[in-house]
C-alpha cells in the first residue's frame, strides 16, 4: 500500500530553488511496508519529467536520483539515477527520469526523488513533476 495515493514527489515544482552541487528533495513518500518488492509482478516506473522548459546556464548539468531508507529521516540509498542533461536538454516533455524499480529488488520503507544541479550556475526558470507510475512513459527522451 502507498499510503499517498496520488504517488506523486513533485507536482508543478519550480526548479529555481535547486542549488549549485547539493540535491533538493521532493515529498517523502511512505509505502507502508517495511521491505517491499516493488520489482513482483507489473513494473513500477519512477518518472522525473519537465513541465516547463528550464534555463539557465546551458554548460550546467541536471540529474535526478530515486533512493529509499528504513526511516523518513534516515539516510537514503539511491537505487536509481538519472542521465546528466544540459539546462538547453531540459524542455518541456523531456524526462530527466524515467526507469522501472529494478525487478526482485526489495525497497526500503520511504523513498524520495533528490534533484541535483551540478555548476555554480542558478536556474533562472523551470518546473517539473516526478511520480510513480505502473505505465511506462510515452515517447520520453
Amino acid at each position: 500500500m502507498i499510503m499517498d495515493y496520488l504517488a506523486q514527489y513533485a507536482d508543478a515544482t519550480s526548479a529555481i530553488a535547486l542549488a549549485s552541487n547539493a540535491g533538493t528533495d521532493t515529498t517523502i513518500l511512505d509505502h507502508n511496508v517495511a521491505a517491499w518488492n516493488a520489482g513482483a509482478g507489473t513494473p513500477i516506473w519512477v518518472i522525473v519529467s519537465i513541465a516547463t522548459t528550464f534555463s539557465g546556464a546551458a554548460s550546467n548539468p541536471v540529474y535526478a536520483t530515486w533512493s529509499t531508507s528504513t526511516a523518513s529521516g534516515g539516510t537514503y540509498v539511491v537505487h536509481l539515477k538519472g542521465r546528466l542533461l544540459s539546462i538547453g536538454e531540459l524542455t518541456k516533455g523531456k524526462y530527466l527520469l524515467a526507469d522501472p524499480i529494478p525487478a526482485g529488488h526489495t525497497i526500503n520503507r520511504f523513498s524520495k526523488v533528490t534533484m541535483y544541479l551540478d555548476g555554480g550556475v542558478s536556474l533562472t526558470a523551470g518546473v517539473f513533476d516526478s511520480y510513480l507510475s505502473l505505465n511506462a512513459p510515452r515517447n520520453g527522451t
